[in-house]
């Protein structure tokens, strides 16, 4: 693959190693450093706003994060590379005064100096929008006992001080290995999801449901660990949120947003192959939506529309893209969790994976819309489609 000598530092060995599907061991903080700098460009266009640079009691969402990243640099980036604050930030950054659903979305620049106060360690107090009753710390949990649309919040060596009337609700996570994944059934903060809906009263998933997901993940983590190990590390350590979704208020399974790099919105998962498949799929998405960012790929995205196995009707270019690099990474671990179960049933699933997968790379090899560099990326994927299933092929004949 030629070297894109242009596109930040990004080399011809680790996109050839992505689109093989095994991620080169540079690409995670590759991937990290561009979010967060995507993040802190769009923040910046934000940070002149009054919500952002003042208060009136002498402390600003802007000073308490600056004081934050003085103490704690990591703790801060981890809060600007939360999958809400690149939603927030570019939402905020890009949307049309008074659009959506949110009266005053700039000023959830406060929840988010809050988490990374928390994080942090330092003194703080600052006023946080109210969501369906809460005040909402992204990742970290909701503090309850607002009556406003604002809520006071203070605290100190990375605690809450709370008044008589108000509680803290953490948020709850899941451990795989050195990595946690957050359960995010938190209340919306403004972004571009589609599908968000700010209730009334927010109330966390109950803990039987969560128990049901909970199970679903510690099987689905089994299950990548033991199928897809090369897909299963990149996952564990990229992948943020899960953000469950209501089946009555969503057309899709599984979702994710280009601006939420890290996050999966997912209906109540059937068991822990469809949870394992979902954030395999979801992702991919993630890694793919960065990485055009960094490597045009596309010459010609609006304009044309082709044709593509996951849908009745034509997508863009750079659709049928995801969808390929996406289900490269489904097809291998259907494959390999048929081929180590003897089930059919998932033998007939990577079957149709592979077909679609193929039929899909030689729309975009024939449409005339990649850039050199995009071609050769989908050679590379095509050829890697085609291997995944001899491999496993092979293995069965031992």
């Amino acid at each position: 693959m030629p070297a894109p000598a242009r596109y930040l530092g990004i080399s011809a060995d680790q996109l050839t190693s992505l689109a093989r599907g095994r991620d080169h061991p540079g690409i995670a903080s590759l991937l990290r450093r561009a979010w967060l700098s995507r993040n802190l460009t769009f923040f910046a266009a934000l940070s002149t706003a009054p919500q952002v640079s003042s208060t009136g009691n002498g402390q600003s969402p802007l000073d308490t994060l600056i004081r934050a990243q003085r103490v704690d640099r990591a703790a801060v980036d981890s809060v600007l590379t939360h999958p809400r604050f690149g939603a927030w930030a570019a939402y905020c950054a890009t949307a049309a005064p008074g659009r959506g659903q949110f009266a005053d979305p700039i000023g959830f620049a406060a929840s988010f100096a809050v988490a990374a106060a928390l994080r942090a360690g330092i003194e703080f107090a600052l006023p946080i929008p109210v969501v369906g009753g809460v005040g909402v710390v992204p990742g970290l949990g909701t503090v309850s006992g607002a009556d406003g649309a604002y809520l006071p919040v203070q605290g100190r060596h990375g605690r809450l001080e709370l008044d008589g009337g108000q509680t803290w609700n953490p948020v709850r996570t899941w451990r795989s290995g050195d990595s946690t994944f957050e359960f995010d059934d938190l209340p919306p903060t403004p972004s571009a999801w589609p599908d968000q809906a700010v209730a009334p009263r927010w109330m966390p998933i109950a803990d039987t449901e969560y128990g049901w997901w909970k199970g679903c993940f510690d099987t689905a983590r089994q299950l990548l660990d033991d199928t897809v190990p090369e897909l299963a590390r990149p996952l564990t350590h990229g992948m943020r949120a899960v953000v469950p979704r209501s089946h009555e208020n969503t057309g899709f399974v599984t979702s994710t947003l280009v601006d939420a790099f890290g996050a999966a919105a997912m209906i109540t998962p059937v068991d822990g192959i469809g949870l394992a498949t979902g954030l395999l799929h979801e992702f991919q998405h993630s890694k793919l939506g960065i990485v055009l960012e960094l490597v045009p790929m596309i010459a010609c995205d609006t304009e044309v529309s082709l044709p593509s196995p996951w849908r009745t009707g034509p997508r863009p270019p750079s659709a049928v893209l995801h969808g390929v690099y996406a289900h490269l990474a489904v097809g291998r671990f259907t494959r390999g969790l048929a081929s180590s179960t003897g089930s059919a049933e998932l033998a007939e699933r990577a079957d149709t994976a592979h077909r679609q997968t193929v039929n899909a790379c030689a729309a975009l090899l024939d449409s005339g819309t990649l850039t050199e560099i995009g071609h050769t990326f989908v050679t590379v994927l095509r050829r890697t489609v085609d291997d995944d299933a001899r491999a496993v092929a092979a293995m069965g004949k031992e």
